[in-house]
């Protein structure tokens, strides 16, 4: 490890650190599809309906008429950067050395495993909550999408395909049921699209488990000699309902994750003016797909490392449509 440039072994170190960070907590974070983005702008081409079938004889012209409308739909990415810093005290660094490889992986991955319980933690809130402004890090969340008129720069006004569907008490609380679930399970059906997971607040899925108890028998089990009287899982209409307490309170959301990605931006390696190596990106197929950026910190104390661990990360929600929400549920 001596051998290379603080940011070259660090970034090897999180390949290695990462694989035994429990990422859980962080749900949706952890399940979303990751993807690489090499332009400062995320760009893809959305399909906005109007389209209609026509008819003509096989001797006529083919035409393009009554054709779907299409628009170009980008996000801003690198704008801003989640990251933590941290020092080392270059004596330590020196001790650790010659006490043995062991000493200095273990004096860095502290500061390592620091690094993610704050870092996924913040961009799985993002993810939801999300509305661009430096406060959530530039990324635009679920609940901008249910209430921006203008995401990723396609007016809603004009294009209504390109809304989500959202399913409101005006702030008013009600209790979750059968009702309100199938509801929003019609509304996306009667739009062409469907959902394949559901996330929402642990309250709202003990409410949900509630919702049911009346009408079930405890059951035990004795494997092993436990009692089991609760629920070993949660689904509607066979699609799983997952907790996640970064959900915003009151809100169920119906997600279609085949449409859905976290882009991080793959900044490559960073040298200074003499040409040595003060940033390098992690390997993402080894960082559960993000690309994240170890840098070294210019100071003026010789005798601190200063360090950042960092990405550059935008949500794509690639049709709004995808996204349904279930909100004012009491928790």
């Amino acid at each position: 490890m001596s051998t290379l440039a603080p940011v070259e072994a660090l970034s090897l170190l999180i390949e290695e650190e990462i694989e035994k960070v429990e990422f859980r907590p962080f749900t949706l974070l952890s399940n979303l599809l990751k993807e690489d983005e090499y332009q400062s702008q995320v760009k893809w081409d959305v399909t906005l309906g109007g389209g209609q079938a026509h008819g003509r004889a096989t001797t006529a012209d083919a035409s393009t008429d009554n054709a779907d409308a299409t628009k170009q739909a980008n996000l801003p990415i690198g704008d801003r950067v989640l990251g933590h810093g941290f020092q080392v005290l270059r004596n330590k660094i020196a001790e650790a050395k010659r006490t043995g490889p062991g000493a200095l992986k273990a004096l860095f991955g502290m500061h390592i495993e620091r690094a993610f319980e704050i870092i996924p933690f913040e961009l799985n809130k993002a993810i939801y909550t999300g509305d661009g402004t430096a406060a959530s890090h530039g990324i635009y969340g679920l609940n901008n999408v249910l209430t921006n008129p203008a995401y990723a720069g396609i007016a809603t006004a004009t294009y209504p395909d390109w809304a989500a569907t959202v399913m409101a008490n005006g702030g008013t609380g009600r209790n979750l049921s059968k009702a309100l679930m199938d509801g929003v399970d019609t509304a996306v059906k009667r739009r062409g699209m469907t959902y394949t997971h559901i996330y929402t607040t642990p309250e709202i899925i003990k409410k949900y488990e509630d919702t049911f108890n009346a009408e079930r028998s405890l059951t035990v089990n004795q494997l092993n000699g436990i009692a089991d009287v609760g629920f070993s899982g949660h689904a509607y209409r066979r699609v799983p309902i997952i907790e996640d307490t970064a959900c915003p309170d009151g809100t169920v959301f119906f997600l279609d994750f085949r449409k859905l990605k976290l882009k991080t931006y793959a900044l490559g390696e960073v040298k200074d003016e003499n040409g040595r190596v003060v940033g390098a990106m992690t390997n993402a197929q080894k960082t559960m797909g993000m690309n994240f950026l170890v840098a070294e910190l210019k100071n003026r104390n010789p005798h601190l490392l200063e360090m950042e661990i960092s990405l550059q990360a935008q949500f794509q929600i690639r049709q709004p449509k995808c996204v349904a929400a279930l909100k004012d549920i009491n928790q």
